[in-house]
C-alpha cells in the first residue's frame, strides 16, 4: 500500500464568540484539512489549526508548505511507516509542525480505517475512554467570566482555564470572580508569556490562595530561569510549559533545568500524534504529567487529541473544546456529555466529514 494523492482544503470556521488572549483576538479559526488516498483506494482525513503566535505558521504558509515540500515527501510512502514518513517530512523542511500535523493525523485516520479499529488501538489501547472537559475563560470582565463558569458548572463541567494578559490587576479580578463562582474547583491560569518574572511570582502566589493549582507559561518562552524562579517561589502551584515546549529537545532542556512541573503537548506544536507520543514518553521518564493541549481548532483535530489522551497514561488534563467553540464545523462525532469528553470509538479518528462542504474548500493545484 502506497500513498497516491493528497488533497488540501482551506476551511474558515466561525467561533461561537470572540476568543481573547494575551496574543490575539479573533472570531474565526483558519484551519486546513487534508485527504490522503492510497493506491488501493483507502482514504484518511486529517487537519491542523495553524496559529502564528504559537508556531509562526498561518493557513497560507501551511498550504504552501504542504503543496511544495511535504506532500511530495510522502507520496509513494507506505502509510504504516510513520517513523520513515516523519523523517522524510523533517528532511523536506524544518519546523512547520502544524503542516506536518495535518498529514500525521490523516495517516492515523487512514491506518485505523484500513484495520477497522479506532486510532487509540494503534497507540497501545485505551487507558481511558473519557476525561473531564474544560472550558476556556478569555480576557473577559469578571462578570462575564463568572457567568460563563456558572453556566458550565450547571452543564457538568469541573475544569476551567482562565486566560491572563498584559493587565495583572484585571487578571487578578478575573480569577477572583471565577474562584467565587466555582468554590473548591481547581483552576488553571494561562498567561501566554505575558508577565515579567517578578509579576509572575507575585501573581502566582496570590492565585494559589484563590484555588489556582496550575500556572501555564507565566513568562517568555526563552526565560527558562524565570520559570525556575516561579516554580521555586510558589511550590503550591504547578508550573506548566506551553510556548517553551515545542519539541522533544525543548522537553529535555526543561527537564534538565527542573524548570516546570508539566508540559502542554499540542499536536500542532509537536507535528502530530506520533511525535507527541515521544514527548509524553520523555515526560513520563521524568515522572511528569502532561496536558493534551489545543488551540481554538476544528473537531477533527480535537478528535486526534482525544485519541492521544486515551492511550497516554500521563495525560491528566485536556483542552478539547471544539463542541463549545466551533459553530460551523466540517467534522462531527466528537461529543462532550455531562462535562466529559468522550473519545470517538469508530474506525480511524471516528469522525464523519461533510464531504460537500469540504470539497467547496478544496485548494486547486
Amino acid at each position: 500500500m502506497k500513498i497516491k494523492s493528497v488533497d488540501v482544503y482551506a476551511t474558515d470556521l466561525d467561533l461561537s464568540g470572540e476568543h481573547r488572549s494575551a496574543h490575539t483576538r479573533y472570531t474565526v479559526t483558519q484551519d486546513v484539512f487534508v485527504r490522503i488516498v492510497t493506491d488501493e483506494g483507502n482514504c484518511g482525513y486529517g487537519s491542523t489549526a495553524p496559529k502564528y503566535y504559537i508556531t509562526g505558521e498561518t493557513q497560507d504558509t501551511v498550504i504552501a508548505v504542504l503543496k511544495k515540500r511535504l506532500i511530495p515527501a510522502v507520496i509513494g510512502q507506505n502509510p504504516f511507516d510513520l517513523e520513515k514518513i516523519h523523517d522524510a517530512m523533517d528532511h523536506a523542511i524544518k519546523g512547520n509542525t502544524s503542516a506536518k500535523a495535518a498529514l500525521d493525523t490523516a495517516i492515523y485516520d487512514l491506518m485505523g480505517k484500513v484495520l477497522n479499529v479506532p486510532v487509540y488501538q494503534l497507540l497501545g489501547g485505551a487507558y481511558r475512554i473519557e476525561m473531564p472537559a474544560f472550558d476556556l475563560i478569555g480576557l473577559w470582565s469578571p462578570e462575564e467570566a463568572a457567568a460563563k463558569v456558572e453556566q458550565r458548572l450547571a452543564e457538568g463541567y469541573r475544569e476551567f482555564k482562565i486566560k491572563a494578559g498584559p493587565d495583572p490587576a484585571a487578571d487578578l479580578r478575573r480569577v477572583e470572580a471565577v474562584s467565587k463562582a466555582a468554590p473548591g474547583i481547581p483552576l488553571k491560569v494561562d498567561a501566554n508569556q505575558a508577565w515579567s518574572t517578578k509579576q509572575a511570582v507575585e501573581l502566582t502566589r496570590k492565585f494559589g490562595e484563590l484555588g489556582v493549582s496550575v500556572i501555564e507559561q507565566p513568562v517568555h518562552m526563552d526565560n527558562i530561569e524565570g520559570l525556575c524562579m516561579v516554580r521555586n517561589a510558589c511550590p503550591q502551584v504547578e508550573v506548566m510549559a506551553d510556548e517553551s515546549m515545542k519539541s522533544l529537545g525543548d522537553a529535555l532542556r526543561l527537564i534538565r533545568s527542573q524548570a516546570v512541573d508539566m508540559f502542554n503537548i499540542k499536536l500542532i506544536k509537536a507535528g502530530g500524534i506520533y511525535p507527541a507520543r515521544k514527548i509524553a514518553a520523555v515526560a513520563e521518564s521524568a515522572n511528569m504529567c502532561c496536558m493534551a493541549g489545543g488551540t481554538i481548532q476544528n473537531s477533527l483535530l480535537d478528535a486526534a487529541t482525544a485519541h492521544f489522551l486515551a492511550a497516554t497514561r500521563n495525560i491528566i488534563f485536556n483542552e478539547i473544546k471544539s463542541p463549545q467553540w466551533i459553530k460551523n464545523d466540517i467534522a462531527s462525532g466528537l461529543k462532550i456529555v455531562e462535562g466529559m469528553v468522550r473519545v470517538p470509538d469508530g474506525p480511524g479518528l471516528g469522525m464523519e466529514i461533510d464531504e460537500e462542504r469540504l470539497q467547496a474548500c478544496r485548494v486547486a493545484g
